[in-house]
């Protein structure tokens, strides 16, 4: 049986910290990648797959666990596809939780009066990204979905994939807050030594915005 549309809306419903990026996901992915702008403007779609439309229907979101959608781009190859499409979810969760603590840390300095040069929350975000993309590789698949065109310069099939993928809540939660401490005891070590009053107090402030539970301030 063939997924109806109605159907195959389901997984674009469903799509949770979905954050689109040009990543390419490594030499092998790029050299296979295909010139979308063609194909899908003509929208020539083959099928999908599975073409059973239960497989969509059971995904389900528990609440131990972070789920993520990662979306491919034109692969000669449901294998190419498919890799491209994991490594774009595990991207998601850096760019996420950069983007969040960045426009916490915004607000939490501008209430405080603290200045950039003290809390600099680019960088807060940047390093953020970096522990969540060493978290991101314990995402894994637990199903796909697969689009096939037509490519009609080649008259070849390619493929675009939509991958769910899984973490344990409490390994993103235990690596955002092991951040939160670290950054609250060098802010609180840097106030101590501060001999200017109006510095310290901004240090001392940046030290309670990291906090012992930075996940809970990020609203996980």
């Amino acid at each position: 049986m063939k997924i109806e549309l109605g159907k195959y809306a389901k997984l674009l419903i469903i799509m949770v910290l979905s954050i689109q990026t040009a990543y390419a996901g490594g030499n092998k992915d790029r050299n296979n990648e295909v010139n979308s702008s063609n194909i899908m403007e003509k929208g020539i779609l083959l099928r999908i797959e599975p073409a059973d439309a239960r497989q969509v229907d059971n995904w389900f979101f528990s609440n131990t666990e972070l789920h993520l959608i990662g979306t491919s781009k034109l692969y000669n190859t449901e294998e190419d596809a498919r890799n491209n499409a994991k490594e774009e979810a595990r991207s998601q969760l850096g760019d996420y939780y950069e983007t969040l603590i960045v426009n916490q840390a915004r607000i939490h300095a501008a209430v405080f009066d603290i200045s950039s040069d003290i809390f600099d929350l680019q960088i807060a975000g940047q390093e953020l990204n970096e522990r969540m993309q060493s978290v991101s590789q314990a995402l894994a698949l637990r199903e796909y979905v697969t689009r096939v065109f037509l490519d009609t310069t080649t008259n070849s099939e390619v493929y675009e994939v939509f991958a769910l993928m899984q973490i344990d809540k409490a390994l993103v939660r235990q690596a955002i807050d092991s951040y939160g401490q670290e950054q609250a005891v060098d802010y609180s070590r840097r106030a101590a030594a501060e001999q200017d009053a109006q510095r310290r107090q901004q240090l001392e402030r940046a030290s309670e915005f990291f906090g012992d539970n930075l996940s809970t301030r990020l609203g996980f």
